[in-house]
């Protein structure tokens, strides 16, 4: 049920749908208030319902002022002038009637005629059809739940599981387009067969510039895209879908890709969406996006370096060099001179190919200013090779334990390595954020040194026994004491100061 709605009207230009904080209280606002209020000072930051819709919402944005300011020229003007101009308030006014929710256009759905037009005939929506049915807890990604598997977790009881504000669910319905999973039962009849598309910002690894005013945050991460810009709003449903393969070469396009073909039915308040998949563009060499951190595979292909389950324990200061180096995110690379928060966000998926689920959202963030990517690039490099090493002595020790207690030197033992490295992760999180080493870089290597010293002896302290420091081996190392002296060895040469 859509709690506030009475009268089936609700156009995103003219009602309040965005929340936005301005340090002291949070509201929401329409796109011609958001666009006539923010500037150089505004201090707004958007909240969305999760750190990702967040994301989700800016590149909606970013749809837009891409379409009216392609050019490097224009944007270079925005900046300089501190607001935006008429122009986007015009290309609202001008467009008003596609960002309607109901209608004979609906804003991010297509018609009745148009779905069943769109899919076989065993798809189509009558009276009482049941498949292909999303509920309103499904697409809300903070719930999570189908009608067959409850989320006992979810921050909402069951009798509330399907209630959203109208401004709720229109958040909702452009996050689900991103972050879609593999769920769905019914395909867009295209003529052949497909992999159903997980939603694009899903399969990517974001990263974009923060600011503490939100002119800056959407200026700042505009790219120069001087061709015709064609976000979803802009396009014939049916010619649309013919070309969904075609990785778009337009950056409004490209924000605003969709996932599913939705049709919504009304029964007053209450909402039934009916939602058929659509393919994905290839994201092999599709660096026309600009957010992500890419990885380069064996056959010199560039495809996003997509996070998962088994990853989440790292953070974005860890990973500066991955970030800021060549396979960066391109946003990264057209940063303004000005203080910025980089920020890495997204959903992780559950793991399990069918169905997708959001299993975890990652958040990280970090201060960043032009003048520090060099020294960022190296202390993330450092700190890396020193939880590398710290991972091998794990393994080495944990491999003496495996012989003394003849555990299972598979599952138990991986999992008693992850936690003890997870650990020394999360220290090394606290103390680089209470120290910054952007003061005096020797001195930081020293107290980086001593930190780590310190920490793993009192590890060593607690784990190892006697029987552990009398066991002797044939092969290297043949003791603990081999393995810690190796350890401190390499701290001690990943930490180096020359002195003056």
């Amino acid at each position: 049920m859509i709690t506030d709605l009475t009268d089936n009207k609700f156009n995103l230009v003219k009602d309040k749908w965005i929340p936005v904080f301005d340090g002291q209280k949070e509201s929401e606002l329409s796109l011609l208030e958001l666009f006539q209020t923010v500037n150089s000072d505004d201090r707004l930051t958007l909240i969305g319902d999760s750190h990702t819709q967040s994301l989700v919402l800016l590149r909606f944005l970013l749809a837009i002022t891409q379409s009216v300011y392609p050019s490097q020229a224009a944007q270079d003007e925005l900046w300089e002038q501190g607001k935006f101009d008429d122009k986007v308030i015009n290309y609202l006014q001008a467009n008003q009637d596609k960002f309607d929710m109901f209608g004979d256009h609906p804003f991010y759905q297509v018609t009745l005629n148009d779905f069943n037009s769109l899919v076989a005939d065993k798809d189509k929506v009558y009276n009482g059809k049941e498949r292909g049915v999303l509920l309103v807890k499904q697409m809300n990604r903070n719930i999570n739940e189908s009608a067959n598997t409850p989320n006992i977790f979810a921050p909402k009881v069951n009798s509330t599981k399907n209630d959203l504000t109208m401004s709720g669910f229109v958040r909702w319905l452009i996050t689900y387009q991103n972050i879609t999973g593999s769920t769905d039962k019914v395909n867009v009849d295209l003529g052949y067969k497909f992999q159903r598309s997980a939603g694009w910002l899903y399969k990517l690894n974001p990263v974009y510039l923060q600011n503490v005013s939100l002119f800056k945050t959407i200026v700042g991460n505009m790219l120069p895209n001087d061709v015709e810009q064609k976000p979803i709003w802009d396009w014939d449903i049916k010619e649309y879908a013919e070309q969904i393969n075609e990785l778009p070469d337009n950056l409004a396009q490209l924000y605003t890709l969709q996932s599913r073909l939705l049709y919504i039915a009304w029964d007053g308040q209450t909402p039934t969406l009916y939602t058929a998949a659509l393919p994905m563009p290839d994201r092999i060499n599709a660096t026309i996006e600009p957010m992500t951190i890419w990885r380069v595979t064996k056959s010199d292909e560039f495809i996003p370096a997509v996070r998962n389950l088994d990853n989440i324990h790292s953070e974005l200061l860890f990973e500066m060099s991955e970030v800021l180096g060549d396979n960066g995110a391109t946003v990264l690379k057209h940063a303004r001179d000005d203080n910025w928060t980089l920020v890495n966000v997204n959903y992780i998926n559950d793991g399990n190919p069918t169905s997708q689920i959001p299993a975890y959202e990652y958040y990280s963030t970090y201060p960043y200013k032009l003048d520090d990517k060099d020294k960022l690039i190296d202390n993330a490099n450092m700190v890396q090779e020193i939880i590398k090493s710290y991972l091998i002595m794990s393994k080495s020790l944990q491999k003496f334990k495996s012989t003394r207690e003849d555990i299972s030197r598979d599952k138990m033992s991986q999992k008693m390595i992850d936690k003890d490295v997870n650990a020394f992760i999360d220290m090394l999180k606290t103390w680089y954020r209470s120290y910054s080493p952007m003061e005096d870089a020797n001195k930081w290597k020293v107290n980086l040194r001593t930190k780590v010293g310190d920490y793993a002896e009192q590890q060593f302290a607690q784990r190892l026994t006697k029987r552990d420091m009398s066991i002797t081996r044939e092969d290297k190392p043949h003791n603990v004491f081999e393995i810690t002296n190796l350890f401190f060895s390499h701290l001690k040469r990943i930490t180096y100061v020359k002195e003056d």
